[in-house]
């Protein structure tokens, strides 16, 4: 869904119809961060590098809501996410 996102910020349109699916990718991410390792995690990594990578991956989603927002005029909204 992040990728939707992003090509709709790069193109200019569907901006509205990929907005609430990039939603949905930053609440998953943002869920993602505080779980336990599951068994489908890497074993390679150490649980900080794992949550490491999982903090990344939700600023990146939030970046991405954050910049849809704001195209479309909800700075206020955008603020937080593009912090985040």
């Amino acid at each position: 869904y992040n990728q939707i996102g992003r090509d709709a910020i790069k193109s200019g349109k569907n901006l509205e119809r990929a907005t609430p699916l990039v939603r949905q990718a930053v609440e998953w991410a943002e869920k993602r961060v505080a779980q336990p390792r599951g068994t489908t995690d890497s074993p390679s990594l150490t649980t900080a590098q794992l949550r490491k990578n999982r903090e990344r991956t939700f600023a990146s989603y939030a970046g991405t809501y954050g910049q849809l927002l704001s195209q479309q005029g909800q700075h206020a909204e955008a603020l937080p996410y593009l912090e985040a």
